[in-house]
C-alpha cells in the first residue's frame, strides 16, 4: 500500500509539472508583445503567415514555432495562449514546426503579397498538452469562429531573448525533430495539414 501511496505522489508530482514544460519554462517574458491595434500587411514581394493560439486548456503552456524547410530550424517564436505571430516568407514551399510535449508539422505552398492563416490547437499528451498547427482554409476564414480568434489574439514578436534561449535548448530541440519528423513525412499526403495557394487572401 505504501509503495502505491508513494507512487501516485510521483505522478502527480509529474502531472503537476507539466502544465510548465520544461523546454519553454519561464518563456513568457522572451516575446515582445504588440498593442492589440497592430495592424500586419503583406510585403508586395512576399507572403505574409499569421500563426496564432486561440483559447485552450494549457494555459500555463507553452508553444514553440519553427520553419523546419529543408531541414533547417529557425525558430519564429515562442506563442502563448491568445497570441499570434507574423511571419514573413519568400513564395514557395515551406514545412512549419510545433514544439510542445512532442512535435508537430504543417506544409504550405504560398504566394507573394498574400497573408494565410494558421492556428495552433492542443491535444492530449502522455504528461503534459502536445500541440499541433493546422491550416485555416480561405473558406474558414469568414466565420465567426475565425473572426473572434483573429479579433482576440494580440501579437507578438521574437527578441534576442528569444533567440538566446533557443540556443540553450537548441539540443533538445533537434533531438525531438529528429524522431518525429520521418514520421510525419511518412504519412500520405492527404493526412499532412497543409496551407495551399488558394487559402491566401
Amino acid at each position: 500500500m505504501n509503495k502505491l501511496i508513494i507512487l501516485f505522489i510521483v505522478l502527480s508530482s509529474f502531472m503537476l509539472n507539466g502544465c510548465a514544460p520544461m523546454h519553454v519554462h519561464g518563456a513568457t517574458d522572451k516575446m515582445n508583445e504588440l498593442p492589440m491595434t497592430t495592424v500586419v500587411e503583406p510585403q508586395s514581394d512576399k507572403a505574409l503567415i499569421i500563426l496564432m493560439r486561440p483559447v485552450g486548456s494549457a494555459y500555463r503552456q507553452m508553444s514553440t514555432v519553427f520553419d523546419v524547410t529543408n531541414d533547417e530550424i529557425k525558430l519564429i517564436g515562442i506563442l502563448p495562449n491568445m497570441k499570434k505571430i507574423a511571419y514573413n516568407v519568400e513564395p514557395g514551399q515551406y514545412t512549419f514546426m510545433v514544439l510542445g510535449e512532442s512535435t508537430d508539422y504543417m506544409a504550405a505552398d504560398v504566394e507573394a503579397g498574400k497573408t494565410y492563416y494558421a492556428r495552433v490547437v492542443q491535444r492530449m499528451g502522455m504528461i503534459k498538452a502536445r500541440f499541433s498547427l493546422l491550416p485555416i482554409h480561405k473558406a474558414e476564414l469568414d466565420s465567426e469562429e475565425a473572426k473572434e480568434w483573429l479579433k482576440e489574439t494580440q501579437y507578438v514578436e521574437a527578441t534576442p531573448t528569444t533567440h538566446a534561449w533557443y540556443e540553450r535548448h537548441k539540443e533538445s530541440v533537434v533531438n525531438k525533430h529528429v524522431v518525429n519528423y520521418e514520421k510525419w513525412k511518412a504519412k500520405s499526403v492527404g493526412h499532412r495539414p497543409t496551407l495551399v495557394k488558394e487559402d491566401g487572401v
